[in-house]
């Protein structure tokens, strides 16, 4: 997999020597892994290790607190890819974790909280950049530019419940 080219990276960021160094991939999860090697000491094999299966288990919360039990147990048992990735390193479960820890952020109403995770989505995989561009389309459609001010009580009440479908019918004219 590509576990050697994050290593790699993530070594290069450590030591600040990037001349060798050809960029394949995205850097935010060579970031962390440089960040917890330089904090804890360990070695980037066992950082990038420690990352991913963090970053797992965190996917796994946040799923079940977005879905249900039943979605968290489907990515953790019965998706055998997942587990490799979780265990054998792969930017994938540090995307995820950042993906839905910005969704559950949105549900919060968290908008700064969403937006940052957005971002480090956005450095980890290319497709981090649709959720910060639906968190910017969502904030201009909260808005009630006729009135100046935030959106109807009663819409963000629904959303808040995950039922964006209906504000429209509980609004209060």
């Amino acid at each position: 997999g590509d576990t050697g080219s994050y290593m790699q990276i993530a070594h290069a960021i450590r030591t600040w020597d990037f001349p060798e160094l050809q960029v394949k991939q995205f850097w935010g999860l060579p970031y962390a892994v440089a960040l917890l090697s330089k904090l804890t000491g360990l070695p980037e094999e066992a950082s990038i290790l420690a990352v991913c299966a963090a970053s797992s288990l965190m996917t796994l919360v946040f799923a079940y607190r977005l879905w249900g039990g039943w979605i968290a147990v489907f990515i953790s048992i019965l998706n055998v890819y997942w587990m490799q990735l979780s265990f054998l390193g792969g930017s994938e479960p540090f995307f995820m974790a950042l993906l839905l820890g910005s969704l559950l952020a949105i549900r919060k109403e968290a908008w700064y909280l969403a937006t940052l995770l957005a971002s480090f989505a956005t450095i980890t995989r290319p497709l981090g950049m649709c959720l910060l561009l639906g968190i910017g389309v969502s904030l201009l459609w909260r808005r009630d530019w006729r009135r100046g001010r935030s959106a109807p009580r009663s819409r963000d009440r629904a959303w808040r419940r995950g039922r964006a479908t209906d504000w429209p019918h509980s609004r209060r004219r």
